[in-house]
């Protein structure tokens, strides 16, 4: 029996053509997989102030005066906050994590007073334990203004009501407070006149304030007619107008950009902030129910402080709002592993704060969480159907963890899908049971243009997969747009294992970006999806109710044949004895050690940086045959990734790698790992460098081989001219698939039983139009239907606050439909045909 299990990805090939015969086969009596309403959703995550200054209403920045408050769970020491000394639980050292802290500026952030008055923000005078810290001013004269300059400008629109609500301590104050809505150039807008008498309680101010102007940058300002002493705290301005009409609710274009998109899901609170950079710093969920005065306001890892104005309630809220389900992650007892990642061992707190979580929204009004929601509006319970239980979290540690929270709420709660965030790492064969899995990928377009076929052979039956988060991040264009709709195809295609996927992230503030490519641009003034937006829309819009089979005939060229060569730390110790033989069992080389290769140094890539030492065998050309040698692991030393706060290097297990395909310039090559050394896992995997840059490992949920340390094993590595790529370790198969590139043609295709239609989605992200024969397997098949299309010029084309509407979906009617019919895809498109037909 072979000690080694083979991992076998015999993926249907995608090859670049644009030439010679093209046919699209679209079968409707070959019904396929159902495509689930949860297909595509979003997530939300306050980063780039996607809440607050983006989709939360609120106005006024700062509100309560909480800024400069430290992260919880962390010290303030010599200019910086600094996370507990604790051990991270995935890499089992310390980070010591911390942070930039400037007390001084961040206490009036959005804040400046005017006139003749001292003033500091002081925790002596407490309106409320949610807010510990106001504004202590003393006037010395009259006319002292304090104002509010909002998230860059307040968003004020003309003859719209608008609520003002703050508080006053007047300890030592008797007069007038007159607030104003000002525009930038210095108009007033709307004033409302309080009369303020001493009192040493706090007192609450309301008015509703109609400006008589749109003004994008407005701000708000508190102007004291009188000498004297006063505390101001939690100072709001609330647009009535929101959407749905919700009290404490949402700016209503924001709101409707995400409703546009029909996502059958909706996953809150995040991310990284659900972690938090440390336990006492993660997202906590009962701190953002009730009176927003009296929510506990938290510094997130994203560099800023969130008013959590957006809570669990709302949250649950705008999710019925929109007809989607809800998503809760929840925190599992550990923080974010790339920040500080400190843990705790008491399971039983965070056990029972999902419990609730779950009640709140869900339980009858007999229970009492059912009641507080019940108490807040809501008798009925909330559609949750979801709960992730952590974030990106990996490793046996977090598995044997998510085993245990998973028997508990499993039994107690049949009806939730349970998912683990062990995204395809080799640790999930240590979960006992999951419901779904979640795999990240945040990538380069090569990526998804050469993974539209990565679930194709995946093992079923496991568990479903949710892709929670993915996006190109290295450009922001219609090529990432096209790349990710290519990708899409193979998501839909797969419906029976991929069950949901959502973009990430979802809102950039275009004032503030956290992150290098968002879904939606915001500004006070306008909103803006890009064109990867209106990729997410056309699936959502055009999902069809089944699968049905579709392929391509397209040329095949051989992408395994070129330069060959071995790449890898310290071949000298794990490589010998290299023989090449062409396709038909001749030898090329016979016997080559490491030291008689060609040394190439080229730039790295990926999170370890450097460069990477590529060894060919030089004036050696391989187009089919295979490539012997004898391999070893070694421990060597290898530099911290750059992303570490510790640059200590580290004593690793190194292995070979076998590069091949390449071309004499070593910028298009392919390089299959033997194997990759992931924590005590060791997985051969694949991948393909385009222009220099290698693309993430190929090679999900590839299983743990049993290689020890410093023992010599006899390697095969198989190439053919179908471009399929085989590995032997001591004579067993280890590993099978296909050496891919990107064919510049995608598509899927499924039947709407609601519009008796056929859906096929094409995309071309070629710049030459692509016109194949589509044949239609269909009883009757009507000649008009209709047509999207979402193209540009060039593949670096983009929208823009300047020109929101560059790279729009263009629906038109087409009257040539058949059995059998030609259609022209545009270059650098995206395509869906609705075909009326019967099967």
């Amino acid at each position: 029996m072979s000690k080694f299990k083979p991992i076998i990805l015999t993926a249907a090939l995608s090859v670049c053509s644009g030439v010679g015969a093209q046919q699209l086969n679209v079968d409707l009596n070959s019904k396929g997989h159902m495509v689930p309403e949860s297909l595509y959703g979003v997530f939300f995550e306050e980063i780039n102030h996607a809440g607050d200054g983006g989709l939360y209403a609120e106005l006024v920045r700062n509100r309560n005066f909480e800024e400069h408050v430290l992260p919880s769970g962390m010290t303030y020491v010599d200019g910086y906050a600094v996370a507990p000394h604790s051990l991270n639980y995935e890499h089992g050292g310390y980070r010591d994590w911390r942070v930039k802290w400037d007390l001084d500026s961040l206490k009036m952030d959005g804040w400046s007073v005017t006139g003749n008055a001292d003033y500091d923000v002081t925790s002596e005078n407490r309106l409320d334990p949610a807010t510990p810290n106001a504004l202590r001013l003393e006037m010395k004269a009259p006319g002292v203004v304090l104002e509010n300059a909002g998230y860059w400008g307040m968003r004020i629109i003309g003859k719209d009501k608008y609520d003002l609500r703050f508080y006053l301590n007047p300890v030592d104050y008797t007069g007038k407070v007159t607030a104003k809505i000002m525009s930038q150039d210095g108009k007033e807008l709307a004033q409302k006149t309080f009369e303020v008498n001493k009192s040493s309680d706090w007192k609450e101010f309301t008015a509703e304030l109609t400006p008589e102007a749109t003004d994008y940058k407005a701000t708000l300002r508190l102007v004291f007619d009188k000498p004297g002493k006063v505390y101001v705290d939690y100072v709001s301005l609330f647009p009535q107008n929101t959407f749905k009409g919700r009290k404490n609710g949402l700016r209503p274009d924001v709101a409707q950009m995400i409703a546009d998109l029909k996502p059958g899901f909706v996953r809150w609170p995040g991310g990284c902030i659900a972690e938090g950079a440390t336990l006492e710093n993660r997202a906590k969920w009962k701190e953002t129910l009730g009176d927003p005065m009296k929510r506990h306001s938290e510094w997130i890892l994203w560099n800023y402080h969130c008013t959590w104005g957006f809570g669990y309630h709302e949250f649950l809220q705008f999710c019925e709002d929109i007809g989607a389900a809800g998503m809760f992650v929840a925190n599992v007892g550990l923080s974010c592993s790339v920040r500080n990642g400190d843990w705790t061992e008491d399971y039983e707190p965070f056990l029972q704060d999902i419990i609730d979580a779950i009640d709140y929204a869900t339980a009858p009004v007999s229970n009492p969480w059912g009641a507080k929601r019940a108490a807040a509006g809501h008798p009925d319970p909330f559609n949750l159907k979801y709960v992730e239980l952590g974030n990106e979290q990996v490793g046996d540690h977090y598995a044997q963890r998510y085993n245990y929270f998973y028997r508990i709420l499993k039994e107690k709660y049949h009806d939730i899908t349970f998912i683990s965030t062990l995204q395809l790492s080799p640790s999930r064969d240590k979960l006992e049971k999951a419901d779904m899995i979640d795999p990240h990928w945040y990538v380069n377009s090569g990526f998804f243009y050469e993974n539209d076929h990565l679930f194709d052979n995946m093992d079923r039956g496991k568990y479903d997969i949710y892709i929670g988060e993915y996006a190109v991040i290295t450009e922001a264009n219609m090529n990432a747009a096209l790349s990710e709709a290519a990708f899409l195809t193979g998501v839909e295609r797969n419906s029976d294992l991929v069950k949901m996927a959502s973009y990430a992230p979802l809102f950039e503030n275009n004032n503030r970006r956290d992150w290098p490519t968002n879904l939606i641009w915001i500004n006070n003034e306008k909103t803006m999806g890009r064109a990867s937006y209106y990729v997410q829309q056309m699936y959502a819009q055009n999902r069809p109710t089944y699968n049905v089979e579709v392929s391509a005939d397209e040329p095949v060229r051989n992408l395994t044949a070129g330069n060959i060569g071995l790449a890898g730390r310290d071949l000298q110790s794990t490589v010998r004895n290299i023989v090449v033989k062409d396709t038909s069992g001749k030898v090329l080389v016979s016997g080559v050690q490491p030291v008689e290769l060609k040394k190439v140094e080229r730039k790295g890539t990926g999170r370890w940086g450097g460069s990477v030492v590529m060894n060919m065998i030089d004036g050696v050309q391989l187009n089919g045959g295979s490539v012997e040698f004898d391999a070893r692991l070694v421990e060597a030393e290898v530099p911290a990734p750059h992303f570490s706060t510790d640059r200590t290097p580290r004593k690793l297990l190194v292995a070979p790698a076998l590069v091949f395909g390449a071309e004499p310039a070593l910028k298009d090559y392919f390089m299959l790992n033997i194997p990759q050394i992931n924590g005590d896992r060791k997985i051969v995997t694949m991948n393909r460098a385009t222009n220099g840059e290698a693309n993430i490992d190929r090679n999900p949920g590839g299983n743990s081989l049993p290689l020890e340390k410093d023992k010599w094993y006899k390697v095969r590595v198989e190439l053919s001219g179908d471009n399929s790529v085989k590995a032997y370790i001591d004579g067993d198969k280890v590993f099978e698939q296909i050496a891919a590139a990107p064919s510049g043609h995608y598509s899927a295709a499924g039947y709407d039983d609601n519009t008796g239609e056929t859906i096929i989605k094409v995309v071309n992200s070629t710049d030459k139009n692509y016109t194949p024969e589509i044949t239609l397997n269909a009883s009757s098949v009507e000649r008009v239907g209709k047509v999207i299309t979402l193209s540009s010029e060039s593949k670096s084309d983009e929208n823009s606050m300047d020109n929101p509407q560059k790279i729009v979906p263009q629906v038109t009617e087409y009257r040539k439909f058949g059995k059998k019919f030609r259609y022209t895809f545009k270059p650098n498109s995206f395509t869906i045909l609705r075909i009326k037909s019967t099967k």
